[in-house]
């Protein structure tokens, strides 16, 4: 029989799955946008010789968050930059302890993203980019979506460690 929490984490977890399949799914659109963007650019600026003056923004804007979620979507599958070799000659336990403290830090750093970023999405809430095209709000919205994306993935590992389920988190797939 199974605990309720577990049970719970369980049903987290595959909520977050979803959340980060759909995030994939995002990010090979932004990915798919600047490389479109950058090929339109070559055309327009060698071909046609008139260059597009919002297409560097447009794509400094969406690899802003390709940054961001993209990194969300490491700390899920823990494929981030690691050191198995040392972090495996670890006694299990300690690297279960080392895992649940990473974690708090990511979570603590999605949160300095979200607030840092929801502020400085309000400053400048009505400024406008520097070609006069794009509203700078809503790229600034990546620092905030990002920390968002942080703390729900980090969250859940937190409750996949507690529910006895590491998994990556603690259990490298090489080791």
């Amino acid at each position: 029989m199974m605990s309720a929490f577990r049970l719970w984490a369980m049903r987290i977890d595959r909520l977050c799955g979803r959340i980060d399949m759909a995030v994939r799914v995002a990010l090979m659109f932004f990915m798919g946008l600047i490389l479109s963007l950058l090929i339109l650019q070559v055309v327009m600026r060698y071909v046609v010789r008139t260059p597009l003056i919002w297409v560097e923004e447009l794509t400094s804007y969406s690899l802003a968050f390709v940054v961001l979620w993209g990194a969300a979507s490491y700390i899920r599958s823990w494929q981030h930059i690691r050191v198995d070799t040392l972090f495996n000659a670890l006694p299990e336990k300690v690297r279960i302890v080392l895992a649940l403290f990473l974690n708090v830090l990511v979570v603590y750093f999605g949160y300095l993203l979200l607030t840092a970023g929801h502020q400085l999405a309000m400053l400048g809430a009505t400024d406008l980019s520097d070609s006069g095209m794009f509203n700078l709000f809503w790229p600034r919205q990546a620092m905030t979506t990002g920390g968002v994306l942080f703390i729900l993935q980090a969250g859940n590992n937190l409750l996949r460690i507690l529910a006895g389920n590491p998994g990556p988190l603690v259990h490298s797939e090489r080791g």
